[in-house]
């Protein structure tokens, strides 16, 4: 789960989904190919508000301004259930609001259960074709008779070691 949030400076139009302005400016071009380049939603334009929930930084001449955007990625699209601006930020001295996500996050495990690669394996041929078990016995057989080998040559070096030290 992915969310980036900020000041990304971006104006973004009306024909982008439910926002404060009626032009992008070139930070919301921006803004608008990171979203596309990433798989990313922004979250601030999926719900219609009134224009006091929209706007999240004041500017000194008192023009409102929505700039501040809460992204995530578009998997997750379906568990952002709200997403507004608060008056909070008032008696820190900011001229920015504070922008909310509500996200309910739904985790699912997989239906399937990862098949047992051993269990896809037809073992009756084994159990009754006398050769095969021969040839499997002799394999086997080989296979531990090579290990074995190796760890009693180190077993002979470690021992051949020992008392040069």
């Amino acid at each position: 789960m992915l969310a980036v949030c900020g000041d990304f400076n971006a104006k973004l139009s009306n024909s982008y989904g439910f926002t404060y302005h009626m032009s992008t400016n070139d930070n919301g071009e921006r803004l608008l190919d990171l979203v596309d380049q990433h798989q990313l939603i922004v979250a601030n334009r999926c719900f219609q508000k009134p224009a006091n929930k929209i706007w999240t930084y004041e500017d000194p001449k008192r023009a409102k301004h929505q700039i501040d955007f809460v992204l995530w990625r578009k998997k997750w699209a379906n568990s952002v259930k709200n997403c507004q601006a608060y008056n909070i930020m008032q008696t820190v001295g900011s001229d920015h609001r504070i922008v909310t996500c509500f996200v309910q996050a739904s985790y699912r495990v997989n239906k399937t259960p990862a098949r047992d690669p051993l269990r896809s394996i037809d073992w009756t041929p084994l159990i009754h074709d006398s050769i095969m078990k021969h040839q499997y016995a002799v394999e086997v057989k080989n296979r531990y008779s090579a290990l074995l080998e190796e760890a009693e040559l180190e077993s002979d070096c470690d021992s051949a070691l020992i008392p040069l030290l």
